[in-house]
């Protein structure tokens, strides 16, 4: 039967979309039966286009001889936990989210990585366990439990009881940069980052979140930010008032909202809910004002026959200077079974054409 040379190009054109065009796709086009008047034009043809599609070749990113066993994106820059316990950023660096003590990008020239990539000082015999990024910052939970944050801090994100940017200047980092103060004897188990906050779980299922809080962000019932003055950290720093028994076993953050999976299987967000990221069913963000947090805080309605197992929220960061609050995405909630919902059809049609 006669085939048309047109869907064989369009055959190949998907193929190359996917990388997939190799050797084997030559072979494949020559083999095709066609008209033997038309398999010279045919295969010179399809050739072409299929040399055209031809990705050029992936490389591994150089971080030098340990092995990345974590890796976190912020806003055009990139950090690894090494097997080592260090960590090594590279990418955009003006404010300093490098953490290297000065505001040089690195990873455009070959030879800013590999071994010549400078590993992120985190202090004296100090090692990470767990890092994350957010816009323009990076915070790691460091071996005994404290966290160390830099980069901006314009909103307190930092958690130093000031807005001054750290990680840009000289004496800085290392032993210079304090850690995060959770309150007494408190350490940190897991942490999340937003837009411009960071929220962390601590030894005993508390959670606390500190930064930018004009979109209810911090869960602590006002519009205030934490971190940016003195006298809002440690002890001064409120927990997060989840609801009667509840804890959050894992927290992730969007642009200017978090959700929680809870101990209950169960899954709470709050935060700037113009987009219906919170999954509520309405545009009224959360954790803004009192008797919105706690046992008053609903749980999202992800289906009465799933059990959430995992969370993860999403931002969009401002696609142009136009747009002055960042997009998000909601949360997509994953459950035992595979099945997962946002609040958004769109975003959920998208997952779960991803996902076949």
């Amino acid at each position: 039967m006669f085939r048309s040379p047109l869907k064989l190009i369009t055959v190949l054109l998907c193929l190359g979309i996917f990388g997939l065009i190799s050797v084997q796709a030559q072979t494949f086009s020559e083999n095709i039966a066609a008209p033997q008047v038309g398999k010279s034009h045919v295969g010179t043809r399809t050739q072409m286009h299929a040399k055209s599609l031809v990705a050029p070749q992936v490389r591994s990113v150089r971080l030098g001889s340990s092995i990345p066993i974590q890796i976190t994106a912020g806003g055009n820059f990139t950090c690894a936990l090494l097997s080592n316990g260090t960590v090594k950023c590279w990418g955009l660096n003006y404010e300093g989210q490098l953490g290297l003590g000065y505001n040089n990008n690195l990873g455009g020239n070959i030879n800013h990585m590999g071994d010549n990539l400078p590993a992120v000082n985190l202090g004296s015999g100090r090692t990470a366990v767990a890092i994350q990024s957010g816009f323009a910052h990076t915070c790691a939970i460091l071996d005994n439990g404290s966290v160390k944050c830099w980069g901006a801090n314009n909103k307190g994100q930092l958690g130093q009881g000031d807005p001054s940017t750290r990680g840009d200047g000289p004496n800085e980092m290392g032993d210079n940069l304090l850690a995060v103060e959770l309150g007494s004897g408190r350490t940190a188990k897991k942490i999340s980052l937003n837009y411009n906050s960071t929220c962390a779980i601590l030894d005993d299922n508390t959670t606390k979140c500190w930064g930018d809080n004009s979109s209810g962000q911090l869960g602590l019932g006002d519009r205030l930010n934490r971190g940016d003055a003195t006298g809002e950290m440690g002890t001064d720093l409120p927990t997060v008032d989840l609801g009667t028994n509840l804890y959050a076993v894992t927290i992730s953050g969007g642009a200017s909202h978090n959700c929680a999976l809870l101990n209950n299987a169960k899954v709470k967000c709050w935060g700037y809910n113009w987009d219906g990221q919170l999954g509520y069913g309405n545009q009224e963000s959360r954790g803004i004002a009192a008797n919105q947090m706690g046992d008053f805080l609903a749980t999202v309605a992800v289906g009465s026959d799933l059990t959430v197992t995992g969370i993860f929220a999403g931002v969009f960061p401002p696609a142009s200077s136009s747009i002055m609050q960042p997009a998000n995405v909601g949360a997509i909630a994953i459950s035992g079974n595979l099945g997962m919902v946002t609040p958004r059809l769109a975003a959920m049609d998208l997952v779960k054409w991803a996902m076949i």
